[in-house]
């Protein structure tokens, strides 16, 4: 990470020398736990940016800095217009101080979880950038007085002494005297071992008189070094002239490599939602079929209540068949109907349920496939690392949200009709998503959908039953759904206006025809 002890103590030296002396002319925060300084003096303008994000602190210094035009925040006029005058680390430990005109100091503070930036002044904290409330009043010395951790020095084993002797040198170290030494840590840190160990660690701070500045890269993991570690051989490294390129180097690839991780996340968690929906869909179509199989008992029920309907009147909720307790039947009535309309209610329900049973067959067998399919292209997904790869499933993967927002109707493998839902998808579809040769349908003096007629072949225009059929959804998704006929009226896509300043959902249509159909849907619906 970039608050270690080391690499901080750099970035102190190196802010000494670049931007002691310089102004505070504006502090401002354009992004979450992000703090921009722009700092002038007579001959040039930088700008410090700190981050105190616990997931990935930092402090660095830029030559140039875009401020946003919209949600930015200015914070501690009070600083304003005075000048650095030393730049150090505090305490020997991980704060930057800046010491600035007018006995105030700055302290960069990167404790994990406490990381923070406190203006003080004699002695006591008077700004923050987080937590202000918890902290304002309170001494600098209760802020950083850290609980010191009691480490039982057993030295049981390597790893325990190496951290307990050396916490600020990070991990790194320790796994490069390991490397080096072929141990895996585990080992009993024997007197021999602690010689070794001792003279590793003399001579390891030795390079830190004359650091390197090494960023590592194994294309998913980035370290930063001040010195070369052969156990990083495999991996890819640059060096830096100086402690400031290093870090920014390290943002730049971090960001690339977690943009593109999440958003292979993203793209991966988007397809096993589609196939969760799809498992779904599939087990609700095998009960409908459970159900459908049992559509004769339903013609039975029927049959039974015409041959009795001298015990059965209107306003009864059932009727018990034969009297013999283990073989009696009872049959559920609608009390609103008469015995012979609750016949004829079952008949209804039978004959739908047995037209059906092929169409759920067919339906099942396309669930299968779009589950299998889902399924490889998710194996596929997972073991790809190709961004482009993921970039064009999102641009797939947006556009399926988008067209998510319309009810869509098959009506044979030519025609497919589209209606929207609201007023924000009226809009889309009409304007976004019809073609200029689609056949345009709304409900005549009433509100309701748009209803768009999809015609991917304008040579082999619809026939007047689909035309019919398109209207009769257009009827049904509008305010006069329960009417007998009403009239529909429809032209092709290009006589549809939007024009400007007309509210969302309105448009106005040109060369349109009327048909006077019944409202309803198609049982066929994707």
């Amino acid at each position: 990470m970039l608050d270690n002890f080391y690499l901080l103590k750099e970035v102190s030296s190196l802010l000494q020398k670049e931007i002691n002396g310089y102004l505070i002319k504006d502090i401002f925060t354009q992004e979450k736990d992000k703090l921009v300084f722009h700092l002038s003096n007579n001959f040039s303008d930088k700008f410090l940016e700190f981050s105190c994000s616990d997931k990935l602190p930092f402090l660095i210094f830029k030559e140039d800095y875009k401020k946003a035009k919209r949600n930015v925040l200015s914070l501690m006029p009070g600083l304003y217009e005075l000048k650095i005058t030393g730049i150090y680390i505090f305490n020997n430990d991980r704060i930057v101080q800046f010491s600035l005109t007018g006995g105030i100091d700055l302290y960069f503070v990167f404790f994990r979880l406490k990381n923070n930036l406190l203006v003080v002044t004699d002695g006591k904290i008077i700004d923050t950038f987080r937590n202000k409330k918890e902290l304002i009043g309170r001494t600098l010395n209760e802020f950083v007085a850290r609980k010191e951790e009691h480490i039982r020095k057993k030295y049981g084993n390597i790893k325990e002494y190496f951290r307990s002797e050396c916490r600020t040198f990070g991990d790194l170290p320790m796994k490069e005297f390991l490397f080096l030494k072929n141990l895996k840590g585990t080992e009993e840190c024997s007197s021999e071992i602690k010689i070794s160990l001792d003279k590793y660690i003399n001579e390891y701070e030795k390079k830190l008189l004359k650091p390197d500045y090494i960023l590592y890269s194994d294309g998913k993991n980035l370290y930063t070094a001040l010195a070369r570690f052969e156990h990083l051989s495999d991996c890819e490294a640059k060096v830096y002239n100086n402690i400031n390129d290093m870090i920014q180097a390290y943002l730049k690839m971090f960001y690339s490599i977690h943009s593109g991780e999440d958003l292979r996340k993203s793209v991966i968690n988007s397809k096993e939602n589609q196939l969760k929906a799809a498992e779904k869909k599939y087990n609700s179509l095998v009960k409908q079929l459970e159900t459908a199989g049992n559509a004769d008992l339903l013609k039975t029920y029927g049959d039974l209540i015409l041959s009795n309907l001298h015990i059965a009147k209107k306003g009864d909720d059932k009727i018990t068949i034969d009297g013999d307790a283990e073989n009696e039947i009872a049959i559920i009535l609608k009390r609103e109907l008469s015995p012979a309309g609750n016949a004829a209610s079952y008949y209804e329900k039978y004959k739908r349920l047995k037209n059906s049973i092929e169409l759920l067959k067919e339906k099942i067998e396309v669930q299968k496939n779009i589950i299998v399919l889902l399924k490889k292209e998710i194996e596929e997904l997972k073991s790809n690392q190709d961004l482009k790869v993921y970039k064009m499933k999102e641009k797939e993967l947006t556009k399926e949200d988008e067209t998510s927002r319309f009810r869509k109707f098959r009506l044979n493998d030519k025609f497919e009709v589209w209606v929207g839902k609201d007023s924000a998808s009226n809009d889309m579809l009409t304007v976004r998503y019809s073609a200029q040769n689609d056949l345009w349908f709304h409900i005549r003096g009433a509100s309701g959908s748009h209803t768009v007629l999809k015609i991917s072949d304008k040579k082999n225009p619809p026939e007047k039953k689909i035309i019919e059929t398109a209207a009769s959804i257009a009827a049904y998704y509008s305010k006069a759904r329960n009417a007998s006929s009403v009239p529909v009226a429809y032209c092709e896509r290009k006589y549809v206006k939007k024009k400007k300043g007309f509210k969302e959902g309105s448009v106005i249509m040109e060369r349109e025809k009327v048909l006077f159909v019944k409202p309803g849907l198609p049982e066929n619906i994707i």
